[in-house]
């Protein structure tokens, strides 16, 4: 064997003897041929015909049967309560000297947040009694009683809230405009609309029963202040607190949009917002196209025998 020969495998390697490396050729081990792949999916194209038509029209017998769903939205202005900068000059001193905070302290991102929370929307499903709507396929209408027994299976209060707050209300604000969005999405467009208004009027009267009772009992303590004040300047201060608290009690009881004010009313919608018919027999096509492919695939690697190739 010469020095340029690559030794025989069984043979010894003798010192000095060069070995020389020879690299397969193209084509030859486990590669993917793109051409032989591309003629078996296309020599099975009825089945990729079949598999796409047949989800096309299953997805289109689901847009047709799914229930449509409307959406509701509101637009609104959040304005701050108790303000102490409205104060007659020197009023917000004595406030502090007294040890009262006059006006209470709400912001318009406490009044947000009050809007946003789960408590508010267990609230607003209690006084409307949302469960048995909420959960319908549940509910015996003819019997006014769950299907299930009581027990595990009877929807709860906690579980309406998760599906009212991820699926049916939805709140988003503008940082640079500070207006609130409110959208409601349900089956029915009347009940949209109805739950659009009612949820902002509600959010309105629980801001204003708060700061009612909070200025009643501001009004308990100025009085008892006033009783116990010697001071002739100091008694005059607190009357004017007791005046500034008065006029704020009065505008939260004649005021409708108290915190939050409409700026673009809600409209029962005409036309459904999903499902999208079009983007679902499109997404069912292409998914029907995938799984054949796959099936083809599939079904070639598995009948594959690499002992069958014959090497030339």
């Amino acid at each position: 064997m010469s020095d340029d020969t690559k030794p025989d495998s069984d043979q010894p390697i003798r010192a000095g003897q060069r070995i020389i490396y020879v690299p397969d050729s193209p084509g030859s081990g486990d590669t993917v041929d793109l051409a032989a792949l591309s003629k078996l999916v296309w020599a099975r194209k009825w089945l990729i015909v079949v598999s796409t038509v047949l989800f096309s029209i299953a997805g289109a017998v689901y847009s047709l049967v799914a229930a449509p769903i409307y959406q509701v939205d509101v637009l609104l202005s959040v304005k701050s309560t108790g303000d102490q900068s409205s104060l007659p000059p020197g009023l917000s001193g004595v406030a502090s000297v007294v040890g009262i905070d006059l006006g209470g302290s709400r912001n318009e991102n406490e009044s947000i947040a009050t809007f946003r929370s789960r408590g508010f929307a267990e609230e607003f499903i209690t006084a409307n009694n949302l469960l048995p709507i909420l959960f319908s396929e549940e509910w015996d209408a003819d019997e006014g009683r769950w299907k299930a027994e009581i027990g595990d299976d009877v929807p709860q209060i906690y579980e309406g809230v998760t599906y009212f707050v991820e699926d049916v209300r939805s709140i988003a604000e503008d940082s640079t405009t500070g207006l609130v969005s409110l959208s409601i999405k349900w089956t029915d467009p009347d009940v949209a609309f109805k739950w659009a208004e009612d949820f902002v009027r509600r959010a309105n009267q629980r801001l204003r029963s708060q700061d009612l009772e909070s200025s009643e009992r501001r009004l308990v303590y100025l009085n008892a202040e006033l009783e116990k004040a010697n001071l002739v300047e100091l008694r005059t201060a607190i009357f004017g607190l007791i005046e500034s608290e008065i006029q704020a009690k009065m505008f939260a009881q004649v005021e409708d949009e108290y915190v939050f004010k409409v700026i673009d009313p809600p409209r029962v919608p005409s036309k459904p917002v999903a499902p999208n018919k079009i983007l679902i027999v499109f997404l069912a096509a292409f998914f029907g196209f995938a799984v054949a492919v796959f099936l083809i695939l599939f079904s070639a690697a598995m009948s594959y025998d690499p002992d069958s190739r014959v090497s030339a």
